[in-house]
């Protein structure tokens, strides 16, 4: 049995890259998923972890000292449903986050497989490998459970004795795990996928800085102009929002555009648009954005590229969420994209 975490786009992607290259059947997938993340899939079982997710986003400390083991046990006859209550091997992004030590820790739970998602995967920072040195205080936690550790490493795997290789799409990925496997990834990868955007488009792709930084209304809208200015001869623009990005900042965003810029149409792509493929599908786009991977998959892949880092970085608040998904190395990279 094999389990695919499934909350973005790209964990997707490399989900069916898997799943065709190792030719598993679809009676023996299954897929989680958190944070609203929609799959389509015929008869495959899906589970909804959100629940339990934002349960350890958002009780307190105290709260979950008292609940948490409880909440494992209901999560984990869940699993078991979903596994037909049989051992599996689950595909995880990360091993920092305690809802992935808890996914692979689950008693039916075999093998760990780490797969990529964005561009920390390609973060050339060695502490994101290491186990934390905090033995005593590890001994202890373990009295209490053995099913997670606070502030483990993002890819140093959790239970260790689990870990089988990881999976990505590019050989620079993971720089710090040597058993790794790279699958190809090309236009005839997804044949019954249908393109949204067109050829020779530009397209205005956000990420979760706002969100993530609680940088101001007027900060963001300052950088939305600061970053469509190199484009905005085009004459059509196509948007694509982050999935946590609200309603009401995509239609201030909208709204800003249409009063600020010329263009001919603005285009709001859905949600469960796969961006990534259609880079891939697609020829002369010319993408736009701050600091979302979007960027560094479509220049992967031959497009033009623009990113406003030099703006966004100046702010202290988004210089250090930068400073967190990336390295030097890559913001030297995104700087080049002008």
């Amino acid at each position: 049995m094999y389990i695919f975490y499934i909350h973005s786009h790209i964990t997707y992607v490399l989900s069916q890259l898997i799943v065709k290259e190792y030719n598993m059947a679809q009676e023996d997938v299954r897929y989680i998923t958190s944070r609203g993340y929609k799959v389509k899939h015929g008869m495959i079982k899906v589970f909804d972890i959100t629940p339990f997710y934002d349960y350890l986003e958002r009780s307190s400390k105290i709260k979950k000292l008292f609940e948490i083991k409880n909440k494992i046990k209901e999560l984990d006859i869940e699993i078991r449903k979903l596994s037909n209550n049989t051992p599996f091997c689950i595909f995880l992004p990360q091993f920092n986050h305690s809802l992935f030590q808890i996914l692979g820790s689950h008693r039916l739970c075999k093998d760990l497989v780490l797969i990529e998602e964005g561009i920390t995967a390609y973060k050339q920072d060695q502490t994101f490998y290491k186990r934390p040195r905090q033995v005593f205080f590890k001994a202890l936690f373990n009295t209490y459970t053995k099913r997670f550790l606070l502030k483990n490493s993002h890819y140093a795997p959790f239970p260790k004795e689990k870990f089988k290789y990881a999976i990505c799409i590019n050989k620079d990925c993971f720089p710090y795990i040597e058993d790794k496997k790279v699958l190809q990834i090309n236009a005839k990868a997804f044949p019954n996928y249908k393109t949204t955007i067109a050829h020779n488009s530009t397209v205005f792709v956000l990420d979760s800085f706002k969100e993530q930084t609680k940088i101001t209304e007027q900060e963001y809208l300052n950088i939305v102009y600061e970053t469509l200015s190199p484009v905005s001869h085009h004459k059509k623009l196509y948007i694509k929002f982050h999935p946590v990005q609200s309603e009401h900042t995509r239609k201030q965003t909208i709204t800003y555009i249409e009063e600020n810029f010329e263009y001919e149409s603005i285009i709001c792509l859905p949600d469960d648009c796969l961006a990534e493929v259609e880079f891939i599908r697609l020829e002369n786009i010319t993408v736009v954005g701050m600091h979302t991977s979007l960027l560094y998959y479509a220049r992967r892949f031959g497009h033009n590229v623009f990113s406003s880092i030099k703006t966004t970085s100046i702010n202290p608040k988004i210089n250090s969420y930068i400073d967190h998904i990336m390295d030097e190395f890559q913001k030297k990279e995104y700087l080049s994209y002008e």
